[in-house]
């Protein structure tokens, strides 16, 4: 059975099975349900950023203690792909729970600097300066953002084409 709601502003209309759904938990709100699709959409997106993820790849979400990272490392494992999750202290072993192979406390430890190195970096704070994150790839690594300040998505855009074309570590002429 399929149900259909209209949309009364664009006139479109959604349907889905009821197999396809579930009764939100009681103790969740309806904004934090709401998120959920949208999380779990980020997630995939971001960790599809260079084609899909092959058995052995290295990844690190950054911001893992987020609604994207619950999403993010059940899609990564699922790909055989060795996880790294970077957030604060407090949420390291909830990180753990949920199937992180390893996890960095970022008061204590800058990933960036660390000497690891990530096929693929899916940034959730875009926090740092796109020269930085370029430290921690791999010759030809993705580094693939779905949140932050607008500031710094702003200098994302501007300067995340140069770094790619020109930083040895990312595969490019220097």
């Amino acid at each position: 059975m399929c149900s259909r709601q209209r949309n009364r502003r664009t006139g479109e209309y959604v349907c889905a099975s009821e197999e396809a759904l579930a009764l939100k938990p009681v103790r969740m709100t309806f904004e934090q349900a709401a998120a959920l699709p949208q999380a779990g959409v980020l997630a995939a997106q971001g960790l599809a950023a260079n084609g899909p993820l092959r058995s052995g790849q290295k990844i690190l979400i950054n911001g893992a203690g987020g609604g994207v990272k619950t999403f993010g490392v059940q899609l990564a494992k699922q790909q055989d792909v060795e996880v790294t999750g970077v957030d604060s202290a407090k949420k390291l072993e909830m990180m753990r729970r949920i199937g992180f192979d390893h996890v960095v406390d970022y008061e204590q430890e800058d990933f960036t600097e660390s000497g690891k190195r990530y096929d693929l970096i899916l940034d959730t704070k875009s926090n740092r300066s796109p020269f930085e994150d370029a430290r921690a790839l791999n010759p030809n690594g993705t580094y693939a953002t779905v949140g932050g300040a607008m500031a710094r998505l702003g200098q994302l855009a501007i300067v995340g084409w140069s770094i790619r074309r020109l930083s040895p570590l990312c595969g490019g002429e220097s």
